[in-house]
C-alpha cells in the first residue's frame, strides 16, 4: 500500500545526522509500550515535515502461520518508511516501527459461526528467544520442544505412546532399546528405562490403567502377534495371545492363527473390562474381561459403517457419564466410530464432505489415538497436526499444523529440518493434571513435545 504527503525540501546535512544519531539510539532502548509509541509518532510527525514524503511498506511479523488461514487472518502488519524525495536518505522510522511492535501479538484470527478458529502459529523469535504460542482462546499453548531429556548414550526409537502416573511421571514408549522410558513431569529430567531389547523395533500402544489400587500397562506392540500387561516397573503380570476363539458375525473363525494378528492399542470399560484393535492386522476389536477371557469380538476389516481400515486407537469415551462408549479410530477411513460397550455401532462421527478425506481440509486426516482431559479429547492425526474435539466432538483447535505438506506422515524428515510449532507425525498423546498436553511423534529419532498451557 502506497501513500503520499506534501512535497517539501529534503533535509540538510547535519539533520541528517542528527535523525541518524537519534534513531541509532532510540532503536537499542527498550522502553515501555507507551512512551514506545509517544517517541514514534512524534518522530512519525518530525519525519513527515522534514521530508514532506512517505510511503508504506509490509514487514512481515508473524510469518510461520499455518496453511487454512482465512484471508481475515492478518498476515502481515504494516510498516513505515519515511524516504526522502530523491531517496537519497531515510530516518530510523523503520527500526521503531518493529520496536514498538515487539512483543505485540498483530496475528488475531476471527471465529465465523460454526468454524473452530484458525489456531496461531507464533514462533520463537531467534534474537529474542520468545517462547512458540500455538492455538487460540482458551486453548494457548508454550510450545516446549524436544523435552525429554535422555541421557548421554541412549536414545529413542519411533515415540509411540505416552502416558502419566498417579504421581505425575510422564512414560514414553518407543522402539529402541530399553523401550518405556520415565521422567520428571517438573523438567523433562530422565529418570529411568526397561525392556532391554524385549519391544525393540515392535514397541507401539502403551494405555495406563489402575485396578484395585495398582497401575498397570498394557502394550500392544506390532510383530509380536500378543499383548502384555506390566507393572510401571516392568515386571510382565499378563501376555496374551492371538483371540483364537474370536468369531466373526457369521460365526466363523476371525484367525487361522497367529501370523494376521498385529494389535495397536487398548481400551479400558467398566467392571475391569478391555478392549483390544487389531489396527494392523483384520481390523477385529475383542473385548476381553480382567483376566484376559474373551467376552465379545466386532468390526473387521471393509468399508461398511461398522467395519474398519486400520483401527489405530481405541479408547471408552466417559465425557457422557451414564452413556459411556467405545470410539474407534478408523485412520484409514479418515472417521471415529461410536459403538456400544457390547460392540453395537451407535453413529459416526465423519467430515462434513466426502472430498475433505483426501484434501486434508476436514475435521480428520488421519487420527491415530485419544487422550481425554475433562470435556475435551485431544486427537493426534499423523498428518501433521493434532485436533482436539469439544463434548459434542466439533473441533475446539487443530494444533501445530504443518503448511509443509511434504512433511506431513513423513517418517524421513531429517531433524534438522525440524521446526517448532510444526508437527510431522502426531502418534500420541496424553494431558497431565494441569492441563498441559504431551505429544510424541513416529519418527527414527522420536520427538516429545509438551505443549503448556498459557
Amino acid at each position: 500500500m502506497e501513500g503520499t504527503c506534501g512535497q517539501s525540501a529534503g533535509p540538510s546535512v547535519w539533520t541528517r545526522k542528527l535523525f541518524s544519531m537519534v534513531g541509532s539510539c532510540t532503536a537499542r532502548v527498550r522502553l515501555p509500550a507507551a512512551p514506545r509509541l509517544t517517541v514514534f509518532v512524534i518522530w512519525s510527525l518530525i519525519s513527515m515535515g522534514s521530508w514532506g514524503q512517505c510511503s508504506f511498506t509490509k514487514a512481515k511479523v508473524s510469518p510461520e502461520l499455518p496453511s487454512g488461514v482465512p484471508d481475515s487472518v492478518p498476515r502481515e502488519a504494516e510498516m513505515c518508511s519515511f524516504v526522502g524525495l530523491a531517496g537519497v536518505c531515510s530516518i530510523p522510522a523503520l527500526r521503531l516501527c518493529p520496536f514498538f511492535l515487539e512483543g505485540q501479538d498483530v496475528t488475531n484470527p476471527t471465529q465465523s459461526s460454526g468454524q473452530a478458529k484458525a489456531p496461531v502459529v507464533r514462533t520463537a523469535d531467534k534474537a529474542g528467544g520468545k517462547p512458540v504460542i500455538v492455538g487460540q482462546g482458551d486453548l494457548r499453548f508454550e510450545w516446549i520442544d524436544n523435552w525429554a531429556k535422555l541421557p548421554a548414550g541412549m536414545s529413542f526409537g519411533d515415540t509411540h505412546s505416552v502416558q502419566e502416573a498417579a504421581d505425575g511421571r510422564i512414560f514414553i514408549h518407543h522402539n529402541g532399546h530399553d523401550s518405556t522410558a520415565v521422567f520428571d513431569p517438573k523438567d523433562g529430567r530422565f529418570i529411568e528405562a526397561w525392556g532391554g531389547d524385549t519391544f525393540r523395533g515392535t514397541a507401539h500402544g502403551m494405555d495406563l490403567r489402575s485396578e484395585n489400587g495398582h497401575e498397570f500397562l498394557y502394550l500392544a506392540p506390532t510383530g509380536k502377534n500378543k499383548t502384555f500387561k506390566t507393572t510401571l516397573q516392568g515386571d510382565m503380570v499378563m501376555e496374551l495371545g492371538y483371540p483364537a476363539q474370536a468369531r466373526n458375525s457369521a460365526g466363523q473363525p476371525c484367525y487361522p492363527d497367529a501370523k494376521p494378528y498385529s494389535p495397536t492399542y487398548t481400551a479400558f470399560g467398566s467392571g475391569g473390562d478391555f478392549y483390544i484393535t487389531d489396527g494392523y492386522g483384520l481390523g477385529y476389536i475383542c473385548r476381553y474381561d480382567i483376566h484376559g477371557k474373551l467376552l465379545a469380538t466386532f468390526g473387521g476389516n471393509g468399508d461398511g459403517p461398522d467395519q474398519e481400515s486400520c483401527p489405530h486407537g481405541i479408547f471408552c469415551d466417559t465425557r457422557t457419564p451414564d452413556h459411556p462408549m467405545i470410539v474407534v479410530a478408523d485412520r484409514a477411513h479418515h472417521r471415529l466410530q461410536y459403538f456400544t460397550l457390547d460392540g453395537k455401532l451407535d453413529h459416526l462421527v465423519t467430515n462434513a464432505r466426502p472430498q475433505q478425506d483426501n484434501d486434508g481440509t476436514g475435521k480428520f486426516r488421519l487420527p491415530c489415538q485419544f487422550s481425554p482431559y475433562r470435556d475435551l479429547l485431544a486427537v493426534p492425526d499423523l498428518l501433521g497436526r493434532v485436533t482436539i474435539l469439544d463434548k459434542n466432538n466439533n473441533v475446539a483447535v487443530h494444533l501445530g499444523d504443518n503448511p509443509n505438506v511434504k512433511q506431513r506422515a513423513n517418517h524421513g524428515v531429517p531433524q534438522s529440518e525440524l521446526v517448532p510449532g510444526h508437527f510431522c507425525c502426531p502418534h500420541g498423546s496424553t494431558w497431565d493434571r494441569h492441563g498441559n498436553l504431551y505429544i510424541v511423534e513416529w519418527l527414527p529419532y522420536g520427538r516429545v513435545t509438551k505443549l503448556r498451557r498459557v
